[in-house]
């Protein structure tokens, strides 16, 4: 954790223009570390009554290498953040690891995605591939807001079509 941000470094970290977690045979799952982690820690985190008071939202937001140009990158950096929406809100239908529904729902409520191109770049283009959760705060005496969004579906993730 950085400030307040998490960087998963080499357990979240993405090819050259591409959108899917890399898979070697050091992290072979980085899908289900990712849900692993948001479940067990930031979700449980966002349900306990301090997390409650004031956690407000988690942005994921994805970064590029300098390879490519500014909206090309930013582009891209856009579909990585939007990846770790598609792994967190898959389907039990389609993952055998999905998160429950009550989890999935929380994730839709507080889950907004954001993208950097190369902004923020670390020391090689491989660390600078990457995908944050950047966590904001409430105001003393805001609230969070509750979903007024549909029921789940279980759509495919647009990024896979």
């Amino acid at each position: 954790m950085r400030g307040h941000s998490i960087d998963f470094q080499e357990q979240a970290r993405f090819p050259t223009n591409g959108h899917k977690f890399l898979i070697d045979k050091e992290h072979p799952s980085p899908d289900s570390k990712l849900r692993s982690f948001v479940s067990k820690v930031i979700l449980t985190k966002a349900n306990d009554p301090l997390g409650q008071k004031w956690l407000k939202r988690i942005v994921a937001e994805g970064f590029a290498d300098q390879r490519g140009s500014y909206i090309y990158n930013l582009n891209l950096s856009l579909q990585r953040s939007e990846r770790v929406l598609c792994v967190l809100l898959a389907s039990p239908k389609s993952v055998p690891d999905a998160l429950t529904d009550a989890d999935r729902i929380l994730v839709r409520d507080l889950f907004l995605v954001g993208g950097s191109s190369f902004n923020a770049l670390k020391k090689s283009d491989e660390e600078s591939r990457r995908i944050e959760l950047r966590l904001e705060f409430m105001e003393i005496g805001e609230k969070r807001h509750t979903s007024r969004f549909a029921p789940l579906d279980d759509a495919t993730c647009p990024l896979d079509l």
